[in-house]
C-alpha cells in the first residue's frame, strides 16, 4: 500500500490552482473546485492502492489540508505571475469604487488607512507589477480559504470513496463464497 499522500494531493492541488486563476471559473474554488479536487485526490490514492483500505477521518483531513495548501500555494504564485506579466489586477480597476464606498460608509481613520493600503497595492502594482502586501494577503487568504474546504471536501470525499470501498469489498466477499 502506497501511503504517499503528497504526489495526488499536489497534482491535483496544481489542477484547482489553474482553475481558480481562470476568470469566471475562480468564483466557484470555494464549494466545487477545491473539494473536487480533493476528491479526485482520495479517489486517484485509492485507485493506486486498488480500494485496498478504507478512508478514515486523519486521511480526509490529510488529504484535505494538503490538496487546500497546495492549491493556495499555486493560486497565489500564478496570480501573482499573471499580476507581474500584465502589472494590472482587479484590484486596480476597483480602486474607484472601494474610494467612493469607503467615503459613503463614512469609515473615519480606519477606512482612509484602508483605502490608503489599498491604494498603495494599486500604485505597486501598476508600476512594478508586484505588490508585497498584496502578495502576502492573497497568499494568506487563500490558505486559509482553501484549507477549510479542502477539509470539508476532504471529509464528503471520504464518504463518497469508502462507499466505492465497501462495495468492492462487498463483491470480493459475494464471490469467495
Amino acid at each position: 500500500m502506497t501511503r504517499n499522500k503528497y504526489f495526488p494531493t499536489l497534482i491535483f492541488g496544481f489542477g484547482a490552482a489553474v482553475l481558480s486563476n481562470v476568470p469566471g471559473l475562480n468564483t466557484f474554488s470555494c464549494c466545487i473546485i477545491i473539494p473536487a479536487a480533493v476528491y479526485m485526490a482520495l479517489y486517484v490514492d485509492q485507485r493506486l492502492n486498488h480500494f485496498g483500505y478504507k478512508v478514515i477521518g486523519s486521511n480526509a483531513f490529510a488529504f484535505g489540508i494538503l490538496t487546500g495548501v497546495f492549491a493556495a500555494l499555486f493560486t497565489s504564485g500564478i496570480d501573482a505571475f499573471i499580476t507581474f506579466i500584465t502589472k494590472s489586477n482587479p484590484i486596480v480597476y476597483a480602486v474607484p469604487q472601494m474610494r467612493e464606498m469607503v467615503g459613503e460608509l463614512n469609515l473615519g481613520p480606519v477606512g482612509e488607512a484602508s483605502l490608503e493600503l489599498i491604494e498603495q497595492m494599486s500604485v505597486e502594482i501598476k508600476q512594478n507589477g508586484f505588490s508585497a502586501i498584496y502578495s502576502s494577503l492573497i497568499l494568506i487568504t487563500n490558505l486559509i480559504y482553501f484549507s477549510v474546504f479542502g477539509i470539508i471536501g476532504g471529509f464528503v470525499a471520504m464518504a463518497i470513496v469508502n462507499n466505492r470501498y465497501h462495495k468492492n469489498h462487498q463483491d470480493t466477499d459475494n464471490s469467495e463464497q
